[in-house]
Formats: structure tokens, C-alpha cells, sequence
């Protein structure tokens, strides 16, 4: 053998003893940063000091992907999916490009830190614990960094981590086995730029590592790789919800899980919020530590009762002397309700800077709902392009915690344009004359409106119907011309407790003159109506001892967002006898 080879192999050798060292050392310390991440999960938003290790709460909500068709977006098909460790390893999901969807609230964050809790201990019930490396980057921390490998290095390692840039790109381009995960594509400042993320986004680089992405339903990315496969979380269905109490609370000797279910089996008028993990998660807790929490009527009351809770919590740490401020700031929020509206109505970004918001709201305002956790800050740093890894600029961002609280918000400035006949048109879309006595839906509201779809936004109008009772009839006109607003409608009234019996005794009528659901009907329309089905099996409507004898259900195609999406009967008219339908009701609820 001649010298040079004899060098060859030594060279070799060493790289390879140099590069195993550098990878188990970037392992070391990724472990060491999500040990801290695992044990710090926060299920109350207005309780801080209650932290949990992931594997204590952790319940999985119902998954759903997307089977690949040749026309995408035509005729959409979801199956089920048993679990997260399947995203691996099921035969259709095969592919290095992986995007979960789901509303803010349903858990995407949770569910990629067990993921990363998996990896972290081994697990041997997972795919995730036998992958080399798992990286969890918050994509709206790492600002418009282009690369990828200084963001992992400034963000994600410790300060003090003896790994630099070149480092870090070694080991990820040299091994085969690790997945990135990139939380809250939603949120990413660099969505718009040429920076790693998104050339990884694409498939455009580190193309042998898989990438899972989070983000909520209507922030998807452009441009997707063709082999990207789609996973969508469904929120909780009542079997997650009872599994996540006996998990949580069964070890409770002074409240046992049994008095949880029965208050949430009680408050069956929550049925919808209960869905988002969130809100039943804040509903358990509560019931949990507040052993008389009452029984609410709507989703309205409710919320009200939530939110007076993050400002309570608030006020008990405050000194006498602000006290008052801090009621005033509770009351009068006009400001803040226009901000959330601007932002589902398209006109404003769903973050906003400190600096600007402070400006708008008053700074007094802004720190007690900052304070009270209503709104979240997070800073973001700019890097330069050098290997100096100084912060060479940040800033504070800030978003409402979570995507009801932009409605719950936008509502209230809902019910003031309702109610508000007189306003002054915008001068972009009227004549300046007068908008007395016109119905909302007209003019400048229907410009102001035509973004904030009820199928999407459904809650913002049923708060605004409770909030204000009086101006409530102008938005059920203007719902009146939308596609399905007419059912829709009823479903707001239902948060009107004071009409509740008028109400259920339209969903009576409804159901004796025949239920029909069609692919003809809007989606709005289809969800509305199984709503109103399903208030009226909770309050005992017998419209089967009426003329109805049979439910006909035609090319029925039931909203994404409905919990009977896998119930489908298509192309033909199909009748059923009274207790047939009951059984299929049962079995879908």
C-alpha cells in the first residue's frame, strides 16, 4: 500500500471521529435545551406559575390527511389518520415534506414539543425517538434570519455551545436521519423572502431531511413541493376530552374526574367551543379549581366569564392606587376591538409592532393586556450576514394569545357599527351623505364585511348578536344575504338566552318540515343546520313524533369543520326510518 493511500484512510478516519464527536455534541446540548421546553407547558394561558410536563396533559386530538389527487383542491379527500407517530410511517405519507394544520388552540405547538419529547427520551412506541436528530425552531423568533444553520446556532443552542455555523451545516448535510421542525408558519416574518426556511419549505434545500411544518388553516404556504403531504388536527371529540380528565385529574382524590365530565356534560351549550383543545382544557381547569363554576346558557357567557378571569387574575397583583385605571381599561377597549376587526377583515396583519400598537392604544392600556396575558409579546432579532453573532437589531411583536380572542374583540366593534346608524361613510366607498336608516350589509359595510366570512368567523357574529341585543337585527339582515345565513342566523339567536325558547321552537319547526342536506347548500348553510340538529337532540326536540318520518339526505357533503365529516353519502336519494337516523345521529356525535 503506498503512502498517500495510508494518508487517505487517516484523513478519512479522522473526519469521521471529528464529525461523530461534533454530532453527538450538537445532540448533547439540542437535548439539554428540550428538557426545559418538556416540563414548561402552560395549559391556562392566565396561569403562569402552572406549568406541566408535556407527557402529563398530552391527549391526541383527532388527525385527518389529505389524499393526493391530480387536481388539487378539486374534490378534496381527507382520511383519517390513527396517530402522530403514523406521519412517518404510513405507506401514503411517504415524503420528506410534511404540513400540519390546525386553528390556533388546537394544539400544534403541544403537539410538536412531544414530538421532540419523544426524540429526546427514546420512546420506543414512536418513530420519533429512533430518529438521529430532531430540531424545533418558532419560526416567529428567528425574524427574516437567511440562514438556517446561524438561526439553529443563535436561537436554539446554548450561548455558551462550543459548535459554530460550519458546524452545524456539517452535521445536518451529512446525516440522513433528522427532521426539522419549523411551529408557526403564520407567524414567520420571512415568509416573503429568499432565506432558508423557505428554499427548505420548497424542497429547494436540505432536501434529504425531512421538514415538518405547523401553521393554522389559511396560512398555508405558496408554491408547495408537489410531494408535500397535508395533516390536519380536528380538535377534541368527546372520547379525547374524557381521556385528557382521567389523564389530568383521576389521581385528584378532592374533585375526581367524575365531577369534571359532569360539568361539561352540563354545559352542553359549549359543545362547539369544547372542540378547540384550548377552551376545554381552560374549562376543566376551571371546573377543577373552582369546585361551583357555574352552568353557562351560550358560548357568549362563557367567553365574557374568560375573560374576566385573565383580568382578575390581573388585578388581584396590582396596588390600590391603579386600581381604578385598570377597570376602566377592562370597559373601554374601542381601539383594541377596531384592531381585531381590521385584522379579519384582511386590512391589518394578525402581528403587530410594540412600538406602533403602544402609539394606538395608549401605553398604560397595552401594558395591563399585556399584563394580563389578552395579548402576547415576542421579540424577534435581525441578524446581519457576518459570523458575528451579536443581536444587531430586535424587536417586540405582539398578537391577541389566541385566534377567538381577535373575534371575541372584533364583535364588540361589530355591534357598535350595528347599532351605530349614523356613522359617517367612509369617504373611499360612499358620497358622504348620511347612512341613517340603511340596514348594515350596505354601502360602506358591505365593503367592511365581505372579508369576514361567518363560515370561517363564525363566532364573531354570534358574539356580536349577544352583545348587542338591540343592533342584532342589522347584522341578522345583513346574514339574511349571505348563503346560508338564514340558518346561521338561528344558530346566533341561540346565544340571545332570553329568546332561547323562541328560538328552539323555530329549530322544532325546522325539523318537522324535513331536513335536508345537499351539496346545493352552502357550507355555512350544512354546518348551520347540523347545529341546529344537534341543540335540538340536546333539549329533547321530538320532531320524530311529528309529520317527519324520515330524515333524506341528498349528495350530502357535510363543512370541513363539521364533526359529522365522516358521515358522507353522495349521488343518490337515500331515506331512512325515524330510528335509523337517530342511531346514525348517535354514532356521529
Amino acid at each position: 500500500m503506498n503512502c498517500s493511500a495510508v494518508i487517505c484512510r487517516i484523513n478519512i478516519s479522522h473526519f469521521l471521529t471529528f464529525y461523530s464527536a461534533k454530532t453527538e455534541l450538537f445532540i448533547a446540548e439540542l437535548k439539554a435545551v428540550y428538557e426545559n421546553l418538556c416540563v414548561t407547558v402552560i395549559p391556562v394561558p392566565f396561569s403562569r406559575d402552572e406549568m406541566y410536563q408535556v407527557n402529563d396533559i398530552f391527549v391526541e386530538c383527532k388527525l385527518d390527511f389529505l389524499i393526493q389527487s391530480r387536481q388539487p383542491r378539486i374534490n378534496e379527500e381527507w382520511q383519517p389518520l390513527e396517530s402522530y407517530r403514523e406521519i412517518l410511517t404510513n405507506s401514503q405519507l411517504n415524503s420528506n415534506r410534511y404540513i400540519i394544520e390546525g386553528d390556533s388552540g388546537y394544539g400544534k405547538t403541544t403537539l410538536a414539543i412531544k414530538m421532540v419529547d419523544d426524540w429526546k427520551n427514546g420512546s420506543e412506541e414512536s418513530f420519533f425517538g429512533k430518529v438521529k436528530i430532531i430540531i424545533l425552531i418558532r419560526l416567529v423568533q428567528i425574524g427574516k434570519t437567511h440562514s438556517i444553520f446561524k438561526a439553529i446556532k443563535q436561537f436554539l443552542l446554548p450561548h455558551q455551545s462550543k459548535l459554530n455555523i460550519e458546524d452545524i451545516q456539517s452535521v445536518l448535510r451529512c446525516n440522513e436521519s433528522v427532521i426539522i421542525i419549523l411551529d408557526g408558519f403564520e407567524e414567520y416574518l420571512g415568509k416573503n423572502d429568499s432565506t432558508d426556511v423557505m428554499r427548505i419549505i420548497k424542497a429547494e434545500m436540505l432536501e434529504h431531511v425531512k421538514v415538518i411544518l405547523t401553521t393554522r388553516q389559511f396560512y398555508l404556504p405558496t408554491n408547495m413541493p408537489p410531494q408535500t403531504k397535508r395533516i390536519r388536527l380536528n380538535g377534541f371529540d368527546k372520547g379525547t376530552r374524557n381521556s385528557y380528565i382521567e389523564k389530568v385529574f383521576s389521581s385528584d382524590d378532592i374533585n375526581p374526574s367524575g365531577d369534571i365530565k359532569q360539568k361539561v356534560k352540563e354545559n352542553h351549550a359549549l359543545e362547539d367551543l369544547f372542540q378547540i383543545p384550548l377552551f376545554f382544557v381552560l374549562f376543566t381547569h376551571l371546573s377543577h379549581d373552582r369546585r361551583n363554576i357555574t352552568i353557562f346558557g351560550s358560548a357568549t357567557s362563557f367567553f365574557k366569564h374568560i375573560i374576566s378571569l385573565f383580568h382578575n387574575h390581573t388585578r388581584n397583583k396590582i396596588r390600590t392606587e391603579t386600581l381604578s385605571k385598570c377597570k376602566s381599561y377592562e370597559k373601554e377597549h374601542y381601539k383594541l376591538d377596531k384592531l381585531a376587526f381590521e385584522v379579519l377583515n384582511g386590512t391589518r396583519d394578525i402581528l403587530w409592532e410594540k412600538e406602533n400598537i403602544c402609539d394606538e392604544l395608549g401605553c398604560g392600556f397595552y401594558d395591563h393586556y399585556v399584563n394580563t396575558g389578552i395579548l402576547v409579546e415576542q421579540e424577534v432579532y435581525f441578524l446581519n450576514g457576518s459570523s458575528n453573532f451579536a443581536k444587531t437589531s430586535s424587536k417586540i411583536l405582539v398578537r391577541f394569545c389566541q385566534r377567538l380572542f381577535y373575534e371575541w374583540y372584533a364583535a364588540h366593534h361589530l355591534s357598535n357599527l350595528a347599532i351605530v346608524q349614523g356613522r359617517r361613510l367612509d369617504p373611499r366607498h360612499g358620497n358622504g351623505q348620511s347612512n341613517r336608516n340603511r340596514p348594515l350589509g350596505h354601502s360602506t359595510d358591505a365593503e367592511t364585511l365581505k372579508n369576514v366570512d361567518p363560515f370561517d368567523f363564525q363566532y364573531v357574529y354570534r358574539f356580536a348578536s349577544a352583545l348587542n341585543p338591540t343592533g342584532a337585527k342589522h347584522i341578522y339582515q345583513y346574514l339574511s344575504s349571505v348563503m346560508g345565513g338564514d340558518r346561521f342566523t338561528k344558530v346566533c339567536q341561540l346565544e340571545l338566552q332570553e329568546n332561547f325558547d323562541q328560538v328552539i321552537t323555530d329549530v322544532e319547526t325546522l325539523c318537522s318540515d324535513g331536513i335536508v342536506i345537499t351539496k346545493r347548500h352552502s357550507n355555512l348553510g350544512q354546518r348551520s343546520t347540523i347545529q341546529l340538529l344537534e341543540t335540538a337532540s340536546r333539549h329533547g326536540v321530538s320532531f320524530f313524533e311529528k309529520d317527519l318520518t324520515r330524515l333524506e339526505l341528498r349528495a350530502v357533503r357535510f363543512g370541513k369543520d363539521s364533526k359529522c365529516s365522516l358521515f358522507c353519502l353522495q349521488e343518490k336519494c337515500i331515506h331512512f326510518r325515524g330510528v335509523q337516523v337517530l342511531q346514525i345521529f348517535g354514532y356521529i356525535s
